[in-house]
């Protein structure tokens, strides 16, 4: 004796059907997950680029404020013998009779 669970003329699927749409479906969703892992990776390091940018162009205003203030007579620029060590040196009127030294030192990428 058979038992019929479907009405007739209705149709299911295997599991054969139901195991090949699982693996595509999985396939799919880790190429999603790698795609999404990939642009956030990205976009992290576009962020912190743009940071980097952003900080550099704060201190380059910085010293450019600085040295438009600077007496012309004051200004020196010393490379030290062959290093990567440079300094830029120059005084600024604060006041009257006031001056300040500014110094700036770049050793290799810092200044």
């Amino acid at each position: 004796m058979r038992v019929d669970f479907m009405a007739e003329g209705k149709g299911g699927f295997t599991l054969a059907e139901l195991l090949v749409s699982c693996g595509i479906m999985t396939i799919l969703l880790a190429a999603a997950y790698t795609l999404w892992q990939t642009g956030l990776g990205l976009w992290q390091r576009e962020s912190d680029v743009l940071a980097i940018q952003q900080e550099g162009r704060i201190v380059l205003e910085m010293v450019a404020r600085e040295v438009r203030r600077a007496r012309a007579d004051s200004v020196e620029i010393m490379p030290d013998g062959g290093s990567d060590r440079r300094a830029l040196q120059f005084l600024v009127d604060e006041g009257e009779d006031t001056q300040a030294k500014i110094s700036y030192l770049q050793d290799g990428a810092q200044l």
